[in-house]
């Protein structure tokens, strides 16, 4: 393994790099696919676009579809599946870095639902309610001189789904709530007036009439800001599945996560990447020090049509700091 990234909660992957490789090129009596493209559209400028058909018709391979039948398969909707498995680590890796980065006295979790009345908004409304409401949190955040850094989550709530129908939402969004031995400088009330106003704005429809009081709730974190957001994540799947046997699948959000743009660059910066032979020295001394360097690690494995099973990439997590093993190595 010559390629390892250690991400900041200290999950460790390992693979092998691409070899360079040119593939030669096949010459066909016909142009080739990049070609093919302007060869077409200069035949149909001249002929007609039946002519052409007729042309491709009588001179394709055999077995080869029909050029009026080429299609894109029908791809699954975005949001369908839940989370993506990269969703989840961003979740992780952000609650993790911003509890470094500022301490976990600072953070706020942040829960944001949907009243009764309000819960039957389509997947592009909440979309569209959720990027208002982050672009407000900012704002915000600015005003008060507080790191402009969101990352959080969707989640269905079952119970009530299983009462009332409907598709209801909760939205958990982990920020910095205040400064160093300060006090909170962002209110329920006030986060109410904003996830409020997203919600009128993103549906077209004016809730006044509906109560609000219990739509926010923010409390502190107390213990790790990547666990209060793992167990709304954990279940997302199970959830989402009954969702779309109960025939409402359309109406499931397209993204099941929001993270600012800045944390994301963040969280890019803070992985550390090693290649080459300090890839090879580092992941030779995991395997040689397994116990005293690793919670768990697992092999990636692929069948191969020969019969057996190749390794091909390979995940831990590490239970020591990566400073003290860049030293050990060194030393």
């Amino acid at each position: 393994m010559d390629l390892i990234k250690v991400y900041p909660s200290g999950r460790v992957t390992a693979t092998q790099r691409r070899k360079d490789y040119s593939p030669k090129r096949i010459d066909t009596q016909y142009p080739t696919l990049t070609d093919e493209g302007e060869f077409l559209l200069g035949q149909v400028k001249g002929s007609g676009i039946e002519k052409v058909l007729q042309d491709v018709e009588s001179r394709k391979p055999l077995g080869s579809s029909n050029l009026s039948n080429l299609h894109r398969e029908k791809t699954i909707p975005r949001g369908r599946h839940g989370i993506t498995s990269k969703g989840r680590r961003t979740l992780v890796e952000g609650c993790t870095l911003l509890q470094e980065m500022y301490g976990r006295d600072r953070l706020s979790f942040l829960t944001l639902t949907l009243p009764d009345r309000s819960s039957a908004c389509s997947s592009t409304e909440w979309t569209y309610a959720v990027k208002l409401l982050r672009q407000s949190l900012v704002k915000e955040l600015k005003k008060h001189n507080l790191p402009a850094h969101l990352i959080g989550c969707v989640e269905i709530q079952p119970k009530r789904f299983e009462r009332d129908g409907g598709l209801p939402l909760h939205l958990h969004i982990v920020m910095v709530g205040r400064h160093r031995n300060g006090a909170w400088l962002i209110c329920p009330e006030v986060f109410t007036r904003l996830w409020h106003n997203a919600i009128d704005v993103a549906t077209g429809i004016n809730t006044e009439d509906i109560e609000w009081n219990a739509a926010a709730n923010v409390q502190r974190v107390k213990k790790s800001a990547s666990g209060y957001i793992g167990k709304y994540v954990s279940k997302g799947s199970k959830e989402v599945a009954k969702v779309i046997a109960s025939g409402q699948g359309e109406s499931l959000p397209h993204h099941w996560y929001v993270c600012t743009r800045n944390l994301l660059i963040l969280i890019k910066k803070a992985t550390f990447l090693l290649a080459g032979e300090q890839a090879s020295n580092f992941f030779d001394y995991l395997m040689d020090n397994i116990e005293k360097t690793l919670c768990f690690h697992k092999w990636v494995e692929i069948q191969m049509s020969e019969g057996f099973k190749a390794k091909v990439a390979w995940y831990g997590q590490l239970k020591v700091s990566l400073g003290s093993i860049l030293c050990e190595i060194a030393a």
